[in-house]
């Protein structure tokens, strides 16, 4: 494809290229947070870890956050707490400040929410990196060679492409693309649910289009609604990303390389118009489970920021968001290390308070 071979994949000043990816594990094992950081801590005397509670709502006192009303073996019980860290991920962060009235003043009203801080930006700027499945007929023997690799228990690590679009500054690169098997859970033609094909996934790693994270009542037992708003940018820009991906992973399938591998477009379908590929992208588009930005990072002139540079919720002394939700815009990367950086970035600011 005349894409170079990189030595590290993480090196910024190369545009296009790929190699194995760094994954953060030991042995077979995916290594998260907790493993890294709570586990150590575990025997910390002026450490109480609550398992099975369910965060319900803050318990604000004028512009300060007394503690936390938890659920907890069906009770409801109150944590008293002179600072408070939410750090519930990009989905339940928001939810969690809009079920304590901190949010768009409307939309907590039509959720008979008091509100007690009218923050539009609450649950706003949702982003994601989208990315589009194409699907090819197995070639013989493929499955068998994917079982008899997985049975030698490898390491769990991916090769990927790092490339460009079309509308990618020169500098930069906008698209991921990589090559796995993937168990098909539709169960109309082509496809059988359940079968195993051979599947070239695009990723949009600058998107411009916006969702949000809402909730419909106070009920913390209620899911919020996610509505990922994925490809709605007026311009286009994240389709046009999507549909050269597309092209790429279409450009990969034909090389000899993987002749032996892969035969025929199952899906989207190699004979689809322009128009189509796109409405075909709308359908079937999905999430990267990257989500960031609903409590965004900003100044507090900025009426959409929720949080300064420190994560302190605007408006509010000892109330803090360390995770995901604080970032403006999303990186050109898994968003497991750069969150893992936000929340050490503001644990340092909270040691010198």
């Amino acid at each position: 494809m005349g894409l170079p071979l990189l030595e590290d994949f993480d090196d910024p000043k190369v545009p296009e290229g790929a190699a194995a990816i760094k994954v953060n594990a030991v042995g077979a094992v995916r290594w998260n947070a907790a493993f890294a950081y709570l586990d150590p801590a575990r025997g910390r005397p002026n450490l109480t870890i609550m398992a099975d509670t369910l965060v319900d709502r803050l318990h604000l006192e004028g512009p300060r956050v007394a503690g936390v009303i938890v659920r907890q073996d069906g009770q409801q019980v109150e944590v008293a707490a002179d600072l408070v860290v939410v750090a519930a991920g990009a989905y339940g962060s928001p939810a969690v400040l809009l079920r304590s009235g901190l949010g768009p003043a409307e939309e907590l009203a039509a959720a008979s929410i008091r509100v007690r801080a009218d923050l539009p930006g609450v649950g706003h700027n949702l982003v994601d990196h989208p990315n589009l499945s194409v699907w090819f007929q197995p070639r013989a023997g493929l499955l068998e060679a994917t079982d008899t690799h997985y049975a030698a228990d490898p390491g769990r690590a991916l090769t990927v492409i790092r490339a460009q679009s079309r509308r990618c500054a020169p500098d930069r690169w906008d698209l991921h693309i990589y090559l796995f098997i993937d168990e098909s859970d539709l169960d109309e033609p082509p496809f059988v649910s359940g079968e195993r094909f051979p599947t070239i996934v695009a990723v949009a790693l600058k998107p411009e289009s916006r969702g949000r994270v809402r909730i419909r009542s106070a009920d913390p037992e209620a899911v919020p609604v996610v509505e990922h708003g994925f490809l709605t940018d007026p311009d286009g820009h994240d389709v046009s990303m999507l549909m050269d991906g597309v092209q790429l992973a279409r450009r990969l399938a034909a090389t000899k390389a993987l002749s032996g591998l892969c035969e025929g477009e199952l899906a989207p379908g190699a004979d689809l118009e322009d128009g189509e590929l796109q409405a075909y992208a709308r359908r079937w588009v999905g999430g990267h489970w990257h989500p960031v930005g609903t409590c965004r990072m900003g100044p507090e002139t900025d009426p959409d920021a929720v949080v300064d540079h420190n994560g302190c919720v605007h408006g509010f002394a000892n109330l803090f968001v360390a995770d995901a939700s604080v970032m403006p815009t999303i990186p050109r990367a898994n968003t497991h290390l750069p969150v893992l950086a936000v929340a050490e970035r503001i644990a340092e600011g909270l040691r010198r308070r």
